[in-house]
């Protein structure tokens, strides 16, 4: 495998640590990172692109074999339903939209556990909706990750995700059988996974809920 991968959103949990294995992995030979803010790396094979995705510059990054979407905001720092709907669905439909008419065979991105386009969750619903209007682009191969809520070191100050992830730490071990995918689970575990899935290249659309995610990883 000699391949070519755009990942979008490597600035957030999972991308940083997705970023990274891409750029120990040598069955990808080259990386386009899609980026608002400048990223460190030391890997010859990446490209980034600094881009507000209101220029043009992003979509130097396609033609790519493999998009990896790890794009998404919170209502809170979003501020609005509007703002928050504009980044999840808007510019993530926007990005996989080019990618696929650039040729790009796989997409794989992170939902969230719980989307369902019919719900009545604001969050959940966006989700939900994306996921729909991405398989209808019609990759040979497309997943989306459903991860729990994430564990790791992030660089914002989020004190009230803190406190749910000290929560989520101690309730873990109580959550089995059906109740397991509702377990935390650690960000570099899903970019592990999404790695992981890249390489399988398996035809069609599925969607991956956190439980499973372990198996990939």
């Amino acid at each position: 495998m000699n391949s070519t991968a755009a990942i979008a959103g490597a600035t957030g949990l999972t991308g940083q640590s997705l970023l990274k294995l891409l750029e120990h992995d040598k069955r990808f030979s080259r990386l386009f990172v899609l980026s608002r803010k400048s990223i460190k790396t030391t890997s010859g094979k990446t490209e980034l692109i600094l881009t507000d995705f209101e220029d043009q510059n992003w979509k130097k990054a396609f033609p790519a074999d493999v998009f990896f979407c790890c794009l998404g905001t919170t209502m809170k720092k979003a501020g609005s339903k509007e703002a928050f709907r504009s980044v999840d669905f808007d510019l993530v439909l926007q990005l996989a939209s080019l990618a696929k008419l650039r040729g790009c065979r796989q997409f794989i991105g992170i939902s969230s556990l719980g989307a369902n386009k019919e719900s009545s969750n604001f969050y959940l619903k966006t989700k939900g909706q994306i996921e729909a209007a991405i398989t209808q682009l019609g990759f040979e191969s497309c997943t989306f990750v459903r991860p729990s809520l994430l564990l790791g070191s992030r660089n914002e100050n989020r004190p009230g995700e803190k406190i749910g992830i000290l929560l989520t730490r101690l309730l873990n071990p109580l959550l089995v059988g059906p109740l397991k995918k509702y377990r935390g689970i650690s960000s570099d575990t899903v970019a592990a996974a999404m790695l992981s899935i890249a390489t399988e290249e398996k035809p069609g659309t599925r969607i991956i809920e956190s439980d499973q995610l372990y198996k990939f990883s």
